[in-house]
């Protein structure tokens, strides 16, 4: 288990200083950010778990502004 103690970060109860990762790892992300099951929850996915691939951007946000990049939402993802 890998966690975070206000002090560094644990791997089964030991303290790392660095570590490398063994596999191509992703994080994924629910479709609602702030209230979803998602890699928060239950971890990176290993890349041979993924089945699918975006396809277009549904939805992008300017987090220093707050606004909708409108040049950006429907976008095909290349």
């Amino acid at each position: 288990m890998i966690g975070l103690n206000g002090k560094g970060v644990t791997i089964n109860g030991e303290n790392v200083l660095s570590y490398t990762i063994q596999k191509d790892y992703y994080f994924m992300m629910g479709d609602n950010r702030d209230d979803s099951l998602d890699s928060r929850y239950w971890g990176l996915i290993p890349e041979d778990f993924i089945l699918g691939e975006a396809l277009f951007a549904y939805f992008s946000l300017d987090l220093r502004t707050w606004l909708p990049r409108f040049d950006r939402i429907g976008t095909i993802i290349k």
